[in-house]
């Protein structure tokens, strides 16, 4: 369902970029901890069809021009996984195809966008773990990602529990590499 969302989203944007006085074919995608997990899937699962088109606006690509999870649950498989985001996501018991298939680093390709990750060291809901693996996914792949890790941060820093810690800075790293993808202008 989140996937489905997440696709039809992109492309209502890109469908109404005007409205919004947006250049279409640069539409990023950004998510924290659990919508860290539908932006990775977004990035990696964006041409996969999981629903059947409404409108015209189907007909657009859903694929992001960059990604940025941050502090994503990723993984499915344990001891990497989110215990509750797993069992939301495929259940209690599920099986190998499952997990893979919920897994986005296992979902990575070269056509996946340029994707940037932030994650706390001492993260105690979500391991780090979940960055790491997203990260050398995307390096297998030879694709760029920019990856900052902090010691200290915990879990759902976001923007107002970041204040007066080093992790504060990821905003504006992520608008740096931002302008570097031509996202948007300095």
């Amino acid at each position: 369902m989140a996937l489905s969302d997440a696709q039809r989203a992109m492309r209502l944007i890109r469908h109404r970029a005007a409205n919004f006085g947006v250049d279409p074919a640069r539409v990023g995608a950004m998510g924290f901890s659990a919508g860290g997990h539908v932006c990775a899937d977004l990035a990696t699962r964006f041409a996969v069809p999981t629903y059947a088109p409404v409108d015209v606006a189907d007909r657009l690509v859903a694929r992001p021009f960059l990604a940025a999870p941050i502090y994503p649950v990723v993984s499915m498989y344990r001891p990497d996984a989110h215990e509750g985001s797993r069992r939301n996501l495929i259940g209690e018991s599920p099986d190998v195809a499952a997990e893979r298939r919920h897994s986005p680093q296992e979902q990575v390709t070269p056509a996946c966008p340029p994707c940037f990750l932030v994650h706390a060291e001492d993260d105690a809901v979500v391991p780090v773990e979940n960055s790491l693996l997203l990260r050398r996914a995307w390096r297998a792949q030879g694709l760029a990602v920019d990856t900052h890790l902090f010691m200290q941060g915990g879990h759902g820093f976001g923007l107002q529990r970041a204040v007066g810690k080093p992790v504060a800075v990821w905003p504006t790293l992520f608008a740096e590499w931002a302008v570097k993808q031509g996202l948007m202008q300095a």
